[in-house]
């Protein structure tokens, strides 16, 4: 189990690096700012996630499926 939990908690770390950030230039930090975001919103509000029942994890935690509020 040990083993299983160390790559579960690698693969949290690996996601946005192979997702988001090999993915896109950053010109600004504002730049990078805007894109993380939009990143994780996609991720966490519209991606459906194998673990939880190919459900975007925004729903298990709203009633409704209600959005994060704008930044």
């Amino acid at each position: 189990m040990f083993h299983y939990r160390a790559s579960m908690q690698a693969l949290v770390h690996l996601l946005p690096k192979t997702e988001c950030l090999n993915q896109h230039w950053f010109l600004t930090l504002a730049d990078a700012v805007e894109k993380l975001e939009n990143w994780r919103r996609y991720y966490n509000e519209e991606r459906p996630h194998g673990a939880i029942g190919n459900k975007v994890p925004i729903m298990l935690t709203k009633s409704g499926g209600a959005t994060s509020p704008p930044p």
